[in-house]
């Protein structure tokens, strides 16, 4: 019992010194951390670091700003909260209630998410990357702007094909060109006539060396492109197959590498403006 009193006390001084939380708010802390139930509480910047809320009842809390970095909020209520801008890194919110909570610019970065209720819940803005969604529920939520890099387990049907190529773009400009074409060929399983889709994997494939695929995708787009009567589409699709192939005869002939890999930096250059 001794230890638990200090672990306790030693928590909420880290609390107080960690957030500018206004005396008010520590006694809804203690209140909190004591008893892991505290609806409608004014918990806004507090610091939660690490702190266990499993099953906590937090309904319509004031969490905004809220330090919850590595917390444990497994199985808790969290409805209608205002979450806006709290951090959550790594936190553990498998199967929590967040029906109709505020997480605008919030960063759920890495946290797991299997089996939470995020139906009509605002993720405007949020950082999801690399966050795990197993089974999660996002019926009616607002993802506009979030960061959805990385994540595990996305529902299918969550986003559109425009969304998938956004995060392939994304994954081309770091350089994480099997990213890219895992985003590409996602966008091309929900629609399979989205031209820029092939356009774009047919940039990757390229700068991981593999020039057949990556003129194979062309010549899909050019055909999509024609279809669709988008000129400008089918030329630079056209183009690049046309560029391709030189450089692989040049490089034939030369027999040196380095020539085709200065061509296919070119190529991407050009590409990448096309499909950004």
């Amino acid at each position: 019992m001794k230890r638990k009193i200090i672990a306790a006390a030693t928590l909420l001084t880290s609390i107080a010194l960690s957030a500018p939380v206004a005396a008010e708010n520590l006694v809804e802390l203690t209140q909190l951390l004591g008893t892991k139930t505290c609806p409608g509480c004014d918990l806004s910047n507090a610091g939660l670091y690490l702190a266990n809320l499993r099953k906590a009842d937090l309904r319509e809390a004031d969490l905004s700003g809220a330090n919850l970095d590595r917390a444990n909020l497994s199985r808790a209520n969290l409805s209608g909260a205002d979450l806006s801008g709290a951090v959550l890194f790594d936190a553990n919110l498998s199967g929590a209630d967040l029906s109709g909570a505020n997480l605008m610019g919030a960063n759920l970065s890495r946290a797991n998410l299997a089996n939470a209720n995020f139906t009509g819940a605002n993720l405007a803005g949020a950082n999801l990357g690399h966050a795990f969604l197993g089974n999660a529920i996002l019926q009616d939520a607002v993802l506009e702007g979030a960061n959805l890099r990385g994540t595990i387990a996305l529902p299918r049907g969550i986003l559109q094909p425009e969304d998938h190529y956004k995060l392939a773009i994304a994954d081309v400009q770091l350089g994480d060109h099997r990213g890219a074409i895992a985003n590409f060929e996602q966008a091309l399983d929900l629609n399979p006539e989205f031209a820029p889709a092939y356009l774009g994997r047919g940039l990757s494939h390229l700068q991981l060396g593999d020039a057949p695929s990556a003129i194979a995708d062309w010549h899909k787009a050019s055909e999509l492109f024609e279809l669709q009567q988008n000129s400008q589409g089918y030329e630079i699709s056209q183009e690049f197959v046309k560029i391709t192939e030189e450089a692989i005869a040049e490089t034939r002939r030369a027999a040196k590498r380095q020539r085709f890999m200065n061509a296919v930096g070119s190529i991407a250059s050009m590409l990448l403006q096309f499909v950004l």
